[in-house]
């Protein structure tokens, strides 16, 4: 059996006789779109959100609309945007508050 030690410059690994790269092994992130949401939505149900005294989401749902806030501005907004004041980002931001208020 092959090693490192007999191909020290080989960054590959043999899958099943086919050569596969480090990179191609990778298991890459697609996006996210929080399909449980969407499906909700599609059906009617509202998730109802609360608020702490000090403005921030609670349980329950607290975590979903987070993270499906954080969603929707990971496919809107990009990453090379420094300022969220940004005035570039008035549609952007029209597209999000659009698709949270969608019923």
């Amino acid at each position: 059996m092959d090693t490192n030690e007999d191909h020290p410059h080989d960054d590959s690994i043999h899958d099943g006789g086919k050569k596969v790269s480090n990179a191609e092994e990778e298991i890459k992130r697609g996006i996210t779109v929080m399909k449980k949401v969407i499906r909700d939505r599609d059906r009617g149900i509202i998730l109802d959100v609360h608020w702490s005294p000090q403005g921030q989401l609670i349980e329950p749902n607290g975590y979903t609309l987070t993270s499906f806030i954080g969603a929707l501005v990971r496919n809107e907004v990009p990453i090379t945007v420094d300022d969220w004041r940004d005035k570039q980002l008035k549609e952007a931001k029209g597209k999000i508050w659009t698709e949270i208020k969608v019923p």
